[in-house]
This record gives structure tokens, C-alpha cells and sequence, in this order.
């Protein structure tokens, strides 16, 4: 191969794989729906049939912060068997356009997510689990029926959202 011709492919690749990032780094974000304590339980029910993982994440969590890949991983590779991955921000409104919104762009979330907007955090919370604290990172992973089947309130990997999915996924 030419010197000419290699320096023209890498030049091709280097042009595509750039278009590539721009278009990734410029996606728009799904949307995002404020909800209250009544919304996240027709959300949840909304997804019967599915194994649904409910993860309530802040910009401000750090390990929230840090685990979010492994959820986003987790929907790509299980979605076509079963699951629905709900994203739940516990951000406070006014901080949807400023952190919200482009911390979902950064990490290319292009479906639908939602955002708890309720004046009573007490009742969003006990609604959800009257276990939970409130404490972050909290995920909440459902049966196809519906059913409420793991409580995880820790930073979660790819691996560990697997162990809980997998058989979840095979009932």
C-alpha cells in the first residue's frame, strides 16, 4: 500500500470516527417527565411484562454518578429480552436544564427518563419502598409481574445488575 493510500484511509477513518463523536456529543436527550408519588407506582405498572430496574440517581451522587454506565449497559444488552430500565432523578427541579439534561446527554440517554417533582419527599419515597430511606444509590428491580424482588441501595456494577436480572429474566 501506497503511503498516499494509507494517509487517505486513515484520514477517511479519522474524518468518520469524528462525524461519529460529534453526532454522539450533540444527541438530543429523551425526554424527561416530572412525576410525583402517584406517577412512579403507574410507571412501574406500565412496564408488567417487563423486568423493570427503577434506579433513582442525582447529579450530585457520586456514585450514582459512577454507576450509570453499567445501568446504560445493562438496558442495551437486556432490552430485547425483557427489560425496561427506568431512570428517576431526585435532582430538585430547577436543576433539570442546568444538570439534569446535560448530564444525560453526556452519557447519550436517548429514551424517556423522568424526574420526581413532589413537595412531599416522604410520600414520593414510602410510595416506592417504606424501607427506603432515601438513601442513594437506590435501585428497585420488579418481576413481570410486578412484583417488588430486589431492594439494592449500594453502587451496583454491570455484574451485580446482571446476577439480579438474569433470573428475573428467565421466569
Amino acid at each position: 500500500m501506497s503511503r498516499h493510500t494509507l494517509f487517505a484511509a486513515v484520514l477517511a477513518v479519522a474524518v468518520l470516527s469524528g462525524g461519529a463523536q460529534m453526532r454522539a456529543a450533540s444527541a438530543e436527550v429523551g425526554r424527561v417527565t416530572a412525576i410525583d408519588e402517584h406517577q412512579i407506582t403507574e410507571i412501574v405498572a406500565e412496564a408488567r411484562g417487563n423486568v423493570a430496574v427503577v434506579n433513582f440517581w442525582a447529579t450530585w451522587c457520586a456514585s450514582r454518578v459512577k454507576e450509570f454506565p453499567a445501568f446504560l449497559q445493562v438496558r442495551k444488552v437486556f432490552a430485547p429480552q425483557g427489560l425496561t430500565l427506568l431512570f428517576v432523578s431526585i435532582d430538585e427541579m430547577s436543576a433539570l436544564d442546568k444538570a439534569v439534561k446535560p448530564f444525560l446527554r453526556r452519557m447519550q440517554v436517548d429514551f424517556e427518563t423522568y424526574i420526581k417533582n413532589t413537595p412531599n419527599d416522604g410520600a414520593f419515597i414510602d410510595v416506592v419502598s417504606k424501607e427506603w430511606g432515601g438513601a442513594l444509590p437506590a435501585t428497585f428491580i420488579y418481576t413481570q409481574q410486578g412484583v417488588l424482588a430486589h431492594t439494592l441501595i449500594e453502587e451496583q456494577s454491570f455484574d451485580d445488575l446482571v446476577t439480579h436480572i438474569v433470573p428475573l429474566l428467565k421466569e
